[in-house]
């Protein structure tokens, strides 16, 4: 039988799969234990729920996780923070556009792009392009008749473009627009260029 670790309450730390650890502000993001349940052949596995605030961030991490990626929040995060960050946790910085207009700004690693986006977004669509060094990934209207009109990510993309107020360029926008950096070479997408975050901001508001 799995000896389990902890109890549904604790409070957690977790790990992504390459060894670093879901962060908010720079900090251990904590999670909350809900549930636990052995699985056969695959161990004890919990259910976590993060604390903290920020909507995005719980509908793409809440979930099962097995025993080997938390960890306890404590003093050991306070060396593990102080390391240097390694290539591969390097973070891009992104601006989310809601259907309702409202944007918030977020941060993804490299592997949590790959998780993030198709949760955020599902299929992405790569609409392009966004001004000079970004992509705004987004819905297709025909896919994702239910997710409302984003006619704040249409306009920003329409303003946004090499031949500004051409539509046709954009494409309709249905749900959620997360606009990144230039893509890299091994596919992710890069930080999103100051000056275009206020732009966005101005053209959002």
């Amino acid at each position: 039988m799995n000896e389990t670790k902890y109890a549904i309450g604790d409070r957690v730390r977790l790990r992504i799969p390459t060894g670093g650890v879901i962060r908010v502000a720079g900090q251990p993001a904590p999670f909350r234990i809900t549930a636990i349940d052995s699985v056969p052949r695959a161990g004890l596995w919990y259910r976590l729920d993060l604390e903290a605030e920020s909507k995005i961030l719980r509908e793409v991490c809440n979930g099962w996780y097995p025993q080997t990626q938390i960890g306890p929040l404590g003093a050991a995060e306070v060396k593990l923070a102080a390391q240097p960050v390694p290539l591969r946790s390097e973070r891009s910085k992104a601006l989310l556009v809601n259907a309702d207009g409202t944007t918030g700004e977020l941060s993804f690693s490299r592997l949590a792009q790959s998780l993030a986006i198709p949760r955020l977004i599902g299929d992405a669509y790569t609409v392009s392009p966004a001004g000079v060094g970004a992509v705004c990934l987004a819905r297709l209207t025909r896919s994702f008749l239910a997710e409302g009109h984003n006619k704040a990510a249409c306009a920003i993309l329409a303003t946004l473009s090499r031949t500004p107020g051409d539509m046709r360029a954009v494409g309709h926008i249905d749900g959620p627009a997360l606009f990144f950096g230039a893509r890299r070479d091994d596919g992710s997408f890069g930080s999103l260029p100051e000056h275009i975050v206020r732009e966005i901001h101005k053209l959002a508001n």
